[in-house]
């Protein structure tokens, strides 16, 4: 049996801690759930923003392709919809906030 992902104790040896996945510095093992739940909430994210960014492409592209939308707003949209993103993203910030 092989283990998908290896966690070390902050207090365990330089090679064990090299190895390892995750590396728990507080010796916690309620950092474990944690790690978990961070894991989960990063690819919900991920997916998340995934599919934001391919529903944007579908509405947009042919919308400037068929000259519906000027280039100019298409300019503008472009950075909006990566800022979208972004703040997507930094959402996950809150996590450690509520948790540490």
């Amino acid at each position: 049996v092989r283990a998908d992902v290896g966690i070390a104790l902050g207090s365990g040896t330089d090679v064990s801690m090299e190895s390892a996945d995750i590396v728990l510095m507080n010796n916690e093992l309620l950092a474990v759930d944690r790690a978990v739940e961070l894991s989960a909430r990063t690819l919900k994210t991920i997916k998340q923003n995934i599919g934001s960014s391919i529903a944007y492409n579908l509405i947009m592209v042919p919308l400037a392709m068929s000259g519906v939308l000027t280039p100019l707003l298409a300019a503008i949209t472009m950075p909006l919809s990566s800022l979208v993103v972004i703040g997507n993203a930094a959402r996950i910030r809150k996590f450690f906030d509520k948790k540490l």
